[in-house]
Formats: C-alpha cells, sequence, structure tokens
C-alpha cells in the first residue's frame, strides 16, 4: 500500500491568486534512505537556466540551518533567517521560496511517475529472473540527457505556472514505499530495473514552511505591538505639531514682519548711498572732462586773439563810424514819435470823452433795470407765501368737513347700538326666564336620575362577574386603539408644533395690534400738536413778516450801496485794463502805423456813432420792458389785494368751524359720559347671564352624555363581562412588559442627557479657545495696526524728505544745463574760431603767391590795366559795398558772440571767392584792381 501526505497551499498563504511562484531552481537534493529492502533508488536531479545572482541566492539558502519546530512554536524569538532575506523586513519572498520548492516538488513526481509507468511497460520483456532478495541501499546521481531535462524544466516551468494561476489548486507531496512482505515478489520482480527514483526532502520543506509560518507569527506580533506605539508617538506628535503650528502662527508672522522691514530699511539705505556714490562719481567724471575741454579750448582762444587783435581793431573803428550814423537815425525817428504821440494823444482825449459818457448812460440804464428787477421779486416772493397760505388754507377746510362728516355718521351708528342692546336686553331676560323653568326641570330630572343611577350600580356590580370573558375582545380592541393612539400621537405632535408656529403668527399679530394702538395714539397727539402748532406758526408768521419786512428794506438799502462801490470798482478796473491794453496796443503798433492815426480817428467816430445807437436803442427796448414791468406789477397788486380778501373770508369760516367743532365735541362728551355708565351696567349683567347660560347648557349635555353613557356600558357589560378576566391578565403582563420598556428608555436617556453634556461641555471649551485665538488676533491686529500708523507718518517725512530732495535735484539739474548750455557756446564760438584761422591762413598764403605772379605779370600788364580802369572803378565801389557789408556780417558776428553760422557763411563766400580767382588766373586775365582792393 502507498502511503501519502499532503502539505495545502491555503495554510502557507491566504491569498493565492496573489502569490507567483519563482522560477524552477537547477540544484537537487538526494539522500539514499529507502524503506524497501528490495528496491534500489536514484536521484534525477534537473538544473535550471538562472542568472549567477539568483543561483548564489539558493546555494545561501541551502546552507542555512533548519531547527526543530518547537511545541509553542508561534512565538520564535532567536530564530536565524535566510541570508536571502538579510537586507528585507518582509517575509513574502520566503514563502515564495517555500511555494515555489513544493510545487517543484510535486511536479518531478508526477514526471517520475509518468516515465516509471513507460518505462515498466517498456521492459517488461527483459525482466531478469533471479534478483537478490535483499539489496543494499544506494544513493546515486544521475544526470539525464540534455534534451530530456530541457523538456522536464519546461514541463515543470508550465505545470507550476498552471498551480500558480489557479486559485483553488492544492499543493500536495505523494511518497511511495513497501511497508509489507506481500510485495516481494513485486520487489523481486523490480529488483533488475533501474527506477530513478529521486529523493525530495518533502518533510524538510515542510518544516521550512513551518519556520517560515512561525516567523510570520513572530512578525505580526512584533508588528502589532510596534503599530501600537507608533500610533501613540503619532498622536503625541501631533498634538506637539499643533501647539508648535499655533505658536507659529502666532509668532513667525510677527517676527518675519519685523525682520522684512529690517531688511528692506537696509536696502533702501544701501541702494541710496550706492546710487549717492555712483552720482557723484559720474558728476566728478564730468567734471574732470569739461574742465580739461575748457582749459584746451580756452589756451587755444587765446592763441587765437592774440593773432587777431589788428584786425579787431579795425571792426571797432568801422563800428564806431557806423554807430555814429545809427545815433543820427535814432534822432530823427524820436522827432517823429513825439509827433505821433501829441496826434495820438489828442486821439485819446476825444475817445476818452466818448466812453464816459456811455458809461454814464449805462450807468442810469442798469439802475433803473435792476430797481424794477427788486420790485418783481419782491412780487413774485409774495405771490409764492400768498399761494402757499391759500393751499393750507383748503386742505385745513377740507379736513375739518370729512371730520364733520365722519363725526355724524359715528353718531347714527352709536344710537343704533343703543337700540339694539335695548332690544337684546329684552330678549336676554325672556330667556333668562325660560332658562329658570328649564332649571327647574333639570333638578327634577337629575334627582330621578341619581335614584335610577343607584340601581344602574348595584345592577353594575352584579354584572362584573360577567365581564371577564369580555375582556379579550376588549384587549385587542384596545391593541387597535393603541396603534390609533400611535397616530393621534403623532398627529398631535405636528398639531402642537402647527400651533406654536401659529402662536407665534398670533403673538406677532398682537404686538403688531399694539404698535398700531401707540401708532393711532401718537397720530392722535400729532394732530393735537399739529394745531397748536399751527396756531403758534401763525402767530410767528404776523411777527417774522413784520421782520421780513423791516430786514428787506435793509438790505436793499445795502445792495444799493454794494452795488454803487461795485460798479465804480468795476469801472475803475475796467479803465485800468484798457489803459494797459492801449499801452502795450501802442507800443507795438506805433512802430508801423505812424501814418495810419487819421484812419484809426475815423473809425473810432463811426463806431462811437454806431454804439451811440445802440445805446439808444437799448434804451428804448429797457423803457418798453419797464412799462410792461409796471403793468404786471399792477396786475399783481390786485390779485394779491383780491386774495387778501379771500383770505379773511377763510379765515372767519375757520374759526366759526373750530366753535362748531367744539361745540359738537362738548355735545357728544355730554351724551358719552350719560351713556357710557348705563352700557357698562347693562353688558356686565349680559356677561353674568350668558356665563349661567353656557354652565347651564355645559351641565345639561354632561347629563345627557352620562345617561348615553350608561345605557351603553350596560349593553356592553353584559356582553363582555366573560372576557374582562383574561384580558386584565393580559394586561397587567403588557404593563410590566411597558414599565421595564420605560425603566430602559429612562437609562437610555440618562445616556443621552450625559453625551448632551459632554457635548455642551466641549462646545464651551472650544467657544473659550476660539474666543482666546480671537483676542490673540486682535492683538496681533491692533499692534499691526499702530505699526501701520508708524509707518505711515514715516513714510510722509520720508515723502517730504524726498520731495526736498527732488526739488533741489531740479534746481541743480537746471544749473547744470544752464552752465552746459554756455559751454556748448563757448565751444561753438570757439571751433567757428578755428575754422576762420584756417580759412585765414589759407587765405593768405594764397594772396601771398598771388603777389608773387603778380610782380612778374605787372610789366606786360601795364596796357591792359589803363584799358579796363574803368571797369575795375565800377568793380571797386561794388567792393567797398561788399567790405561794409562784411563789416556789418563781423559786428553781427561779435555781437551774437559768433555763433558760428556767420563764420561759415564768410568761410564759404571766401572759398568761392578763391575759386573766382583761381579761374581768372587760369583764364591769364586776372583783376588786379580787384585784387589790391581785396
Amino acid at each position: 500500500m502507498a502511503a501519502s501526505k499532503v502539505v495545502r497551499v491555503e495554510d502557507v498563504l491566504q491569498e493565492g491568486d496573489r502569490v507567483s511562484p519563482m522560477q524552477l531552481l537547477g540544484r537537487e537534493e538526494h539522500s539514499g534512505e529507502s524503506k524497501s529492502t528490495h528496491g534500489s533508488l536514484s536521484v534525477t536531479a534537473l538544473e535550471s537556466q538562472k542568472d549567477g545572482s539568483e543561483a548564489a541566492e539558493e546555494e545561501a539558502e541551502a546552507e542555512d540551518e533548519v531547527y526543530p519546530l518547537p511545541e509553542n512554536w508561534p512565538r520564535i524569538k532567536q530564530l536565524s533567517r535566510p541570508m536571502s532575506c538579510a537586507l528585507s523586513k518582509s517575509r513574502m519572498p520566503c514563502v515564495r521560496k517555500a511555494v515555489s520548492h513544493m510545487e517543484l516538488i510535486q511536479n518531478i513526481i508526477e514526471e517520475w511517475f509518468k516515465r516509471t509507468v513507460e518505462e515498466i511497460k517498456s521492459r517488461s520483456s527483459t525482466r531478469c529472473s533471479t534478483a537478490s532478495a535483499m539489496a543494499i541501499p544506494k544513493k546515486q546521481l544521475r544526470f539525464r540527457d540534455p534534451s530530456v531535462s530541457s523538456h522536464s524544466r519546461s514541463a515543470i516551468s508550465s505545470m507550476s505556472k498552471v498551480s500558480s494561476r489557479g486559485s483553488s489548486a492544492t499543493l500536495s507531496v505523494h511518497g511511495l514505499g513497501v511497508d509489507s512482505p506481500e510485495s516481494a515478489q513485486e520487489a523481486e520482480e523490480q529488483d533488475d530495473e533501474e527506477l530513478d527514483v529521486p529523493y525530495l526532502g518533502a518533510g524538510d520543506v515542510i518544516d521550512e514552511v513551518i519556520t517560515l509560518l512561525a516567523r510570520l507569527e513572530t512578525d505580526r506580533q512584533d508588528t502589532l505591538k510596534r503599530f501600537k506605539t507608533e500610533t501613540a508617538a503619532g498622536v503625541t506628535l501631533k498634538q506637539k505639531i499643533d501647539d508648535l503650528c499655533l505658536r507659529r502662527l502666532r509668532e513667525l508672522p510677527i517676527l518675519v514682519q519685523r525682520e522684512h522691514e529690517a531688511c528692506i530699511v537696509d536696502l533702501n539705505e544701501l541702494q541710496w548711498h550706492l546710487a549717492y556714490t555712483t552720482r557723484t562719481l559720474s558728476k566728478a567724471q564730468k567734471r574732470k572732462d569739461t574742465a580739461e575741454l575748457m582749459n584746451s579750448r580756452l589756451k587755444e582762444d587765446i592763441e587765437f586773439v592774440k593773432t587777431h587783435i589788428p584786425l579787431v581793431g579795425e571792426k571797432l573803428v568801422l563800428e564806431l563810424e557806423a554807430m555814429d550814423r545809427i545815433k543820427k537815425a535814432q534822432v530823427e525817428t524820436n522827432q517823429e514819435l513825439m509827433t505821433t504821440k501829441q496826434r495820438q494823444a489828442k486821439t485819446e482825449q476825444k475817445s476818452e470823452e466818448a466812453l464816459n459818457k456811455a458809461e454814464t448812460e449805462r450807468g442810469h440804464i442798469k439802475r433803473e433795470l435792476d430797481n424794477v428787477r427788486d420790485n418783481l421779486t419782491l412780487i413774485s416772493e409774495e405771490l409764492s407765501e400768498a399761494k402757499m397760505t391759500f393751499n393750507s388754507y383748503v386742505h385745513q377746510v377740507d379736513d375739518i368737513g370729512n371730520q364733520l362728516v365722519d363725526n355724524s355718521q359715528e353718531l347714527k351708528v352709536l344710537e343704533v347700538k343703543v337700540a339694539n342692546v335695548k332690544a337684546a336686553e329684552e330678549m336676554q331676560a325672556t330667556k333668562v326666564h325660560a332658562l329658570q323653568v328649564k332649571i327647574t326641570d333639570a333638578e327634577f330630572e337629575y334627582r330621578r336620575l341619581e335614584n335610577e343611577n343607584s340601581q344602574a350600580e348595584e345592577e353594575l356590580k352584579i354584572m362584573r362577574a360577567r365581564n371577564a370573558s369580555k375582556l379579550a375582545e376588549l384587549e385587542r380592541k384596545r391593541k387597535v386603539l393603541e396603534d390609533k393612539h400611535r397616530k393621534v400621537v403623532r398627529r398631535n405632535e405636528e398639531l402642537t408644533i402647527d400651533i406654536g408656529d401659529t402662536q407665534e403668527k398670533i403673538n406677532r399679530c398682537d404686538q403688531q395690534k399694539i404698535a398700531d394702538d401707540k401708532n393711532i395714539c401718537r397720530i392722535q397727539r400729532e394732530m393735537d400738536r399739529v394745531a397748536t402748532m399751527m396756531a403758534a406758526t401763525m402767530e410767528e408768521h404776523n411777527s417774522v413778516s413784520s421782520i421780513n419786512h423791516h430786514i428787506r428794506d435793509q438790505l436793499n438799502s445795502e445792495q444799493e450801496k454794494a452795488f454803487r462801490t461795485e460798479e465804480s470798482l468795476k469801472n475803475r478796473v475796467e479803465t485800468l485794463r484798457r489803459q494797459v491794453k492801449e499801452e502795450m496796443h501802442n507800443r507795438t503798433v506805433l512802430q508801423a502805423r505812424i501814418n495810419s492815426d487819421t484812419a484809426e480817428i475815423d473809425k473810432t467816430r463811426s463806431e462811437s456813432a454806431k454804439k451811440k445807437e445802440k445805446a439808444d436803442k437799448v434804451a428804448n427796448d429797457v423803457g418798453s420792458a419797464v412799462t410792461s414791468v409796471l403793468e404786471k406789477v399792477q396786475k399783481l397788486r390786485s390779485a394779491k389785494a383780491k386774495k387778501n380778501e379771500q383770505k379773511q373770508s377763510l379765515s372767519s369760516q375757520i374759526d366759526e368751524t373750530k366753535k362748531q367743532h367744539a361745540q359738537s365735541l362738548q355735545q357728544f362728551g355730554d351724551r358719552l359720559s350719560t351713556i357710557t355708565p348705563h352700557y357698562n351696567i347693562l353688558r356686565a349683567e349680559v356677561g353674568k347671564l350668558a356665563k349661567e347660560l353656557e354652565q347651564m347648557a355645559w351641565k345639561a349635555d354632561m347629563m345627557n352624555k352620562k345617561i348615553e353613557e350608561m345605557d351603553a356600558s350596560q349593553n356592553m357589560m353584559k356582553k363582555l363581562s366573560v372576557k374582562t378576566e383574561a384580558a386584565v391578565e393580559a394586561l397587567l403582563e403588557e404593563q410590566d412588559e411597558l414599565n421595564k420598556q420605560l425603566e430602559a428608555a429612562r437609562k437610555l436617556d440618562d445616556d443621552l442627557k450625559v453625551q448632551l453634556q459632554g457635548v455642551i461641555d466641549r462646545l464651551v471649551d472650544g467657544e473659550s479657545r476660539h474666543s482666546r485665538f480671537l483676542l490673540d488676533r486682535k492683538s496681533v491686529l491692533y499692534q499691526q495696526d499702530d505699526d501701520k500708523v508708524n509707518n505711515l507718518g514715516r513714510n510722509k517725512d520720508l515723502a517730504s524728505r524726498y520731495r526736498q530732495l527732488q526739488n533741489q535735484f531740479l534746481v541743480t539739474k537746471e544749473k547744470s544745463l544752464r552752465d552746459y548750455d554756455e559751454r556748448l557756446k563757448l565751444e561753438s564760438t570757439i571751433s567757428d574760431i578755428k575754422q576762420l584761422k584756417s580759412l585765414q591762413s589759407k587765405m593768405h598764403g594764397a594772396l601771398a603767391e598771388f603777389f608773387k605772379l603778380n610782380g612778374l605779370y605787372n610789366e606786360g600788364e601795364l596796357t591792359r590795366l589803363e584799358q579796363v580802369s574803368s571797369e575795375n572803378g565800377l568793380r571797386v565801389g561794388k567792393l567797398q559795398s561788399d567790405m561794409e557789408d562784411a563789416l556789418g556780417l563781423i559786428t553781427d558776428f561779435l555781437q551774437t558772440k559768433m555763433d558760428g553760422t556767420r563764420a561759415r557763411q564768410m568761410a564759404w563766400e571766401a572759398v568761392q571767392r578763391m575759386e573766382e580767382q583761381k579761374k581768372a588766373f587760369n583764364s591769364g586775365r586776372p583783376d588786379s584792381s580787384a585784387v589790391l582792393a581785396s
């Protein structure tokens, strides 16, 4: 019989789908142990094609020591780990290795069984008859062919993949051995066969798996303890982090702000110092450069002036002569100017006289217009006031009429109510009499019913013994009624909520009613106060109107004085302005229009005539306007008189209506004082009678209900007396259960109250923390606001300082720009002088060469000079005019500080002359006289 031992993978790993078996190992362990006495075992080894690293790991794992599992195996402290797992804390790789070993064993066993069956079938014909009875156990190691090994490896890998993918597959290790002597014949038959029975080491693998499970359990317990310690440490760290974060939120912004402000101040100071030093350096460098340039240019100018002093002297002489001529011309022009000024003075006198006349006429016209306008404003104001008073009186009369109508209607209503009350009183008296009769009848009925009630009670005592059987049915109905009661309770709760809402609405309505009553009282008070104020205002109006007329007269006088002073000031300003304009105009115009004064005088005369015509037209228009205004004033006065009459009539009507109103109020008050006590007495009696009637009706209803209930109870008691006893017992049991439920509900209520108190305490603590946090933040905010105010003041000081420095900078910049412009002008003059010097030197060399050549040609050209002497005389005159022009240009050049333009022009003209002279020289007929003159 073959014995089998099974080891399941589900005991090793709980998740079979997630575990992927490792690749097959290329090593086989075999040992020569055999239980059978007739067979020899051989081991077949498989080699896997793996890298050197995996082979080294497997060899190191093979060298590990495997200890036996102790009895208390879940806790193994001193257990050596495999060297392949030395660098990791996870046990999953070791478990996967064990699973892969077991899968390898299973695959090898399956391969071996297939192979042995095939070999037995193939060698059944070549068996040996003789064999030794007992064979010495052997330990053999054989290597199969590469093809067979590769085939086995592929089969093993495919089997391992299939076994790893199947989630419900089980791993089993089967061991075969011969235990009974009945298999001696089979052993003898198989003695000659060379069976390759591999030694798989299943027991070692199982022990290793169990040790791995023990390690996993120990690691689990250790990790659980560590997890608990880490969670506790995490809680403490969270508290510390929260405290530090809160501290950071409070302190870090302040510190960062201070450091930031200090850094900003330092950076601004350093930047200012750097900019200041760079500016000073650039300014010094520019000054140095400009000083060097000016020094070199001044040296050149000094040399140039030394060389050209004679020429400048000659130019000065010529300029003095020109100045004498200019002075003579100036004297002549001054005389002409005096004559024109005298003419101008005459014309100005005439124009001033015309203007004064026009201004006086304008002043008279303006005064008349202002008087008319003042009268118009007064009339319009009086008209508006009259309209306002008329409207107020009309409104008052309408209100009084409406109030009288309302009072008459209220009087009629009160009379009707009194008549109704009398009729109701008579009806109530008849009802009271009828009710008294009914009361006597009811008392008689009550006595009769009491007698019947005593009889019914005796019958009830007899019927209680019969009602025990009826209690069961009553219990069933009670349950139904309890369900209905629950529904009704829920509905009542909803109704209570609705009642609360309606109560709130009623309270709001009551509050609104109270507010409305208060508003009505307030309006009544306002009406009384307005009446008193109207009387006071009328008195004040009369006093104020008299004061207003007096003040208006004073104001008109003051306005006239102010208008006169203003007119005088305006006239003075206009005259001064005209004088200024005329002086400016005379300064600009007299130089060009001296001969046009007569035409201007004619124009002014024509303009004055036109102005007079316009003034006449304006005066006529003003006269017509004044007449129309006077007509309107008369109309307004007549309308005012009519309105005053209407006011008097209305005031008389108002007095009459007030008197009538007071009389009606007195009459109504007297009637109300007589009616109200009788009305109160009647209302009290009617209330008492109504209460008595209600009580009597309630008693009669109660009696009828009791009679009906007694009849019904008698009938029900007859029917249900049998079932009552059983129902009473069931009710008692349910009462006990309900008491227990009530106790449980009370306990639950107490627990909920404790939880609610805890929640309230936590809320109080949270609110206190929040308030403290808000106070801290408010203190920080106040401090920041103070810092902000201080910084704003400092900013204002710095801004004022910056503006001052900016103004200083602008002033210095303007000065430097002016200096720079002056230096540029000097540089331009110096460059022009240099150009002139170079041109003069060239001209001097050319003249020297020309004079040399002229000396050689003088003897041959004397005859020609005599012929063209007349032409040379004309040319000499032209040259003299040109020289005068040149001297004028030179003077202009020197007066304008030699800006360079004239120097370049003169140089260009000199160059053109030199070119003309060269052309003439090349033609062989030079103009000697022109050369000498030049």
